[in-house]
């Protein structure tokens, strides 16, 4: 990608993540602190957490005094469309089939461009 097209791309997602990621995530508030499912057990920060596995109690409020916090929300974990530079919505998916389909397409769009199929990555190891 060449330099004039790279300063295109990012401000194009800084400005979605400014202007339509940010206040999405802010607005979803919760009355507890844990996972996005409140069905899920609740994990403090890894930094505490593999120090110390025990089942911690989940953290409530009477009003939704919580909001969603992404704690990874970085470049590795963005999709971006390669011609349009649209972040790819990945929390609209309406199913496990839809969010795999964002993640195949995305996926093969980002093999795309080093020249690459999926195909091409069948001896690889997984990262660790």
């Amino acid at each position: 990608m060449d330099v004039n097209t790279r300063k295109r791309a990012m401000a194009s997602v800084d400005k979605q993540i400014r202007h339509n990621i940010l206040p999405q995530l802010r607005s979803l508030r919760r009355t507890f602190i844990g996972s996005v499912d409140e069905h899920l057990s609740v994990f403090p920060p890894q930094r505490v957490y593999n120090r110390d596995r025990r089942a911690w109690p989940r953290i409530t409020s009477e009003s939704q005094d919580f909001v969603l916090c992404h704690n990874d929300l970085g470049p590795q974990n963005i999709f971006v469309h390669c011609d349009t530079f649209q972040i790819l919505p990945l929390w609209t998916a309406h199913s496990w089939e839809d969010e795999q389909q964002i993640y195949k397409k995305a996926d093969a769009l980002e093999l795309a461009f080093f020249g690459l199929e999926p195909k091409d990555l069948n001896d690889c190891q997984p990262p660790l």
